[in-house]
């Protein structure tokens, strides 16, 4: 019986020093998870910071505003647009026939807009924007029929032909 007794207390202090190590264990996940957790954010700090400091400092809405102002494209000069008639001087690549019923609309719209001094109202300027896009996008769709310069001729064209068709007028 004492057996009994003593083996029943032996099995309580077992029990209890093996919950005592799991507890023990639990903690030292926890603990490693946290500071593993830490370790990667201190490090996150740490990259984000030398990214900063390499980016050097944001630059001012001034520098912003002069930097856009560069990157616009150029609007239509006077060798390819007569400012009086509004008659576009078309590059040779440009004159092709499949190009005919674009070049029809944008050259009526520029020579009515020459004439009245602006484009009359919203619907013809995006009659206008139309036919410029189209035409643009079936030039880059028959782009390995052209050669490379011809086709950066016509691409440099059709940039400022489709950013001066959203003014008023030259």
């Amino acid at each position: 019986m004492a057996d009994v007794v003593r083996s029943a207390g032996s099995y309580n202090l077992d029990t209890s020093r093996a919950m005592v190590n799991v507890e023990d264990a639990r903690k030292a996940y926890i603990q490693n998870r946290e500071a593993a957790q830490q370790t990667w954010f201190d490090m996150r700090r740490r990259n984000d910071a030398y990214r900063a400091e390499k980016r050097g400092p944001a630059p001012t809405s001034e520098q912003i505003f002069r930097i856009n102002a560069q990157r616009a494209p150029s609007r239509l000069n006077d060798d390819q647009i007569d400012p009086v008639t509004g008659e576009l001087h078309w590059p040779l690549l440009l004159t092709s026939a499949v190009y005919q019923p674009y070049r029809k609309v944008i050259d009526k719209g520029f020579e009515e807009r020459s004439q009245k001094g602006s484009i009359s109202n919203y619907d013809q300027q995006q009659d206008l924007v139309k036919a410029v896009d189209g035409l643009y996008d079936t030039l880059k769709k028959r782009i390995r029929d052209y050669e490379p310069q011809q086709y950066v001729d016509a691409k440099k064209f059709m940039d400022a032909l489709s950013y001066d068709v959203r003014f008023p007028s030259s």
